[in-house]
């Protein structure tokens, strides 16, 4: 693996460099075809994502990955045709809504046990804006899933996950809501898509800076939780997990969570 991504990087070095090429690789790893008759996009192409590839799923640099994977589709190559790119993405961010999820339950419980009324408004506060950047997360994912989707081909099956799994996350970003979702998917495809190394901006819409959402009852009242997005490519878990993992003592309602396969090739 090693030896194969000093060669990608490498060869990323010489065609930024615009060292000349007659094909653009050797035997059957030939990038100058007739669909990209130019053969220098398409090389760039395939070695951002071969680093990409390499460094997520077997050295687990995870986060070192991901701009190679984003650069990998943004030139014009089959790459920006591959599924498994925009997935990766979406498991990227989240991560870290999760560990924003599990900072937000632990908040909701000290408001819950909390006494003094100012301390209790400083943690309602700080789980909002805890809540508001986890709806900047769940955009980022649904724009990763949305092109995943769109690129899955006549894997049925895979699609139907993704768009179970953007669902769930179409009703944390908007609080519960559920029409207008294919409206919704089809303007972030439409879209460029959003740089992951980015900063994430959280999303303080009218709803979740209600004055209805100062209460510690009201806040998990914001949207249901993705239950258990970190085991997403494992089968969904037999056990019911609480909706709303925060304050709420009426969030009795589960929801669960569609095995999501990795498509791999």
């Amino acid at each position: 693996n090693n030896e194969t991504l000093d060669y990608a990087k490498q060869a990323i070095a010489k065609l930024e460099a615009n060292t000349p090429s007659q094909e653009y690789g050797l035997w059957s790893y030939v990038y100058k075809t007739k669909e990209f008759p130019d053969g220098k996009t398409n090389a760039l192409a395939w070695m951002n994502y071969t680093i990409g590839y390499i460094m997520y799923h077997h050295q687990g640099m995870e986060k070192e990955a991901v701009p190679y994977l984003y650069k990998s589709i943004q030139y014009n190559s089959n790459v920006r045709k591959r599924a498994d790119v925009y997935q990766v993405i979406g498991d990227f961010y989240k991560k870290e809504y999760n560990r924003l999820d599990d900072e937000r339950t632990e908040i909701a419980k000290k408001i819950q046990e909390e006494t003094n009324e100012e301390t209790k408004k400083q943690l309602i506060d700080k789980a909002k804006e805890i809540l508001a950047l986890q709806k900047g997360y769940a955009e980022r994912m649904m724009d990763a899933y949305a092109r995943a989707r769109e690129n899955a081909g006549s894997d049925q099956a895979y699609k139907n996950s993704l768009y179970e799994t953007i669902k769930i996350l179409y009703s944390v970003r908007f609080d519960g809501k559920t029409d207008g979702i294919d409206q919704y998917i089809a303007s972030l495809v439409s879209k460029p898509m959003p740089d992951p190394t980015t900063p994430v901006t959280p999303i303080n819409d009218s709803q979740t800076s209600d004055s209805k959402t100062t209460d510690s009852k009201s806040i998990s009242t914001q949207k249901p939780v993705l239950e258990d997005m970190k085991s997403v490519n494992e089968k969904a878990a037999s056990d019911d997990k609480q909706a709303n993992k925060n304050t709420s003592t009426q969030a009795d309602k589960t929801v669960k969570k569609p095995p999501l396969k990795r498509k791999r090739s």
